[in-house]
């Protein structure tokens, strides 16, 4: 049972970097009709990079998902990485001898496997012939400064939200893609035979397909619009088969599967989503392979038997360091990560209308695209784990309330009616 417990009296702004729960389409559609992170982009300063002569497309797309990531957490120091270090990690892992990845998993991989360095360790040559051998020697002599990150912590937990070969895109793919976008999350994707990064979408019905995404490519600043260019949901939807999207999202609080028990071997971290056997396989997870888990507070992981959601069931929501012991031991071929969210209310008592918030920054521009008007919210569920800042003024100013618990009445903390920006932290 909770607590209850209210921390009153915190004032300022505390900077996150958003990690996104995969919400319903429903909550797309009632979200912003706009967003273009480009000037966050800027203001981390990561510049649009020039792939040269080399088929690199994937790797430049990924790197920059890494670099925003990180950028995110650990500043501007870490906004041009290597991407020469992030192809031979990949290579390393999964044996390929190739300048290009075969698919967008092979970074993921590689990086959470040797970490990552900056381009001023080892720099990017467009003309540059790749030979195996010459760049792992290269490789060999910053394996230990690219650790470096993950003996901090810091993992990068990918998905693959869809694979090229499955059929015609659909709007539920098109309204995950705006879903991480809305919560500041750039996408990569591949079409075309040829991978960018998308950072942004306008929901408008004079383009086809009922609006476009913004794309990042890596054709340097004189491509289209100072590097950036447009391409139509309906476009997407026309290339069918040849689509591909992958997600990055910091890893730290996601839950972990173990390729042995004691929480050894291999480990990939999971962001809350539906995982089949095609996309554990992806993110290196092999069938039958998983001995222990990690489960934060506040998740719940479904260990299925079978592929597609089938077969025996394991309900979870804390750590095992032996599957066995619960007669589920290299048994799992598809799971299901949720999270809960916190849920503010527009009446007491958790009444009126509802809306759940992931982690994340609110405006009340943003708070009223959710469909949460100016100063009308009287009661917050807040999940363990999650911390909630209720601001008395729009862009995270005036007095503010600290929640860690419900509160079924804001009234118990003379804030009744009176929020108009939310951070939401987990």
């Amino acid at each position: 049972m909770k607590s209850n417990k209210i921390i009153k009296g915190f004032s300022g702004f505390v900077s996150v970097l958003t990690v996104s729960a995969i919400l319903s389409t429903a909550a797309f559609a009632a979200g912003p009709q706009k967003v273009d992170l480009r000037d966050e982009i800027n203001n981390r300063g990561i510049s649009v990079r020039n792939q040269g002569s080399r088929g690199t497309c994937v790797l430049q797309a990924l790197t920059f998902l890494e670099e925003y990531a990180l950028t995110g957490t650990y500043g501007t120091s870490y906004n041009h990485m290597s991407i020469d270090y992030g192809i031979q990690a990949g290579n390393r892992v999964i044996g390929e001898q190739q300048d290009e990845s075969s698919s967008f998993n092979k970074f993921y991989r590689g990086y959470n496997e040797f970490g990552a360095i900056t381009d001023s360790s080892w720099s990017y040559d467009g003309n540059a012939d790749y030979n195996y051998n010459s760049w792992d020697a290269v490789f060999s002599n910053f394996i230990g400064a690219g650790q470096s990150l993950l003996q901090d912590g810091y993992r990068l937990a990918g998905k693959c939200l869809r694979e090229g070969g499955e059929g015609p895109v659909t709007d539920e793919q098109i309204d995950e893609v705006i879903g991480y976008l809305n919560r500041g999350i750039p996408v990569a994707q591949a079409h075309a035979g040829h991978a960018t990064a998308i950072v942004g979408y306008e929901r408008n019905s004079s383009y086809d397909g009922g609006g476009y995404f913004l794309y990042r490519n890596s054709w340097d600043t004189t491509f289209e619009d100072q590097g950036y260019g447009k391409y139509t949901f309906g476009e997407m939807k026309a290339a069918n088969n040849n689509v591909a999207l992958f997600v990055f999202e910091t890893a730290s609080q996601f839950p972990k599967i173990y390729k042995h028990g004691d929480y050894q071997g291999y480990n990939v971290a999971l962001a809350p989503g539906k995982y089949t056997l095609t996309q554990l396989n992806n993110i290196g997870v092999e069938n039958d392979d998983i001995s222990s888990i990690v489960i934060p507070s506040g998740y719940t992981a479904y260990l299925y038997e079978d592929d597609n959601f089938g077969g025996t069931v394991k309900t979870l929501t804390s750590d095992v360091n032996s599957l066995a012991s619960i007669d589920f031991n290299d048994k799992l071929s598809s799971l299901e990560i949720v999270s809960e969210l916190p849920t503010v209310y527009q009446d007491i008592n958790h009444d009126g209308y509802a809306v759940t918030l992931a982690p994340g920054k609110y405006t009340l521009a943003q708070l009223e695209n959710l469909g949460i008007s100016n100063d009308d919210l009287s009661s917050i569920e807040v999940p363990d784990g999650y911390t909630v800042y209720l601001y008395q003024h729009d862009n995270f100013g005036g007095e503010v309330k600290t929640l860690i618990d419900d509160e079924a009445d804001f009234r118990n903390l003379s804030f009744n009616d009176e929020v108009s920006s939310i951070l939401v932290v987990r």
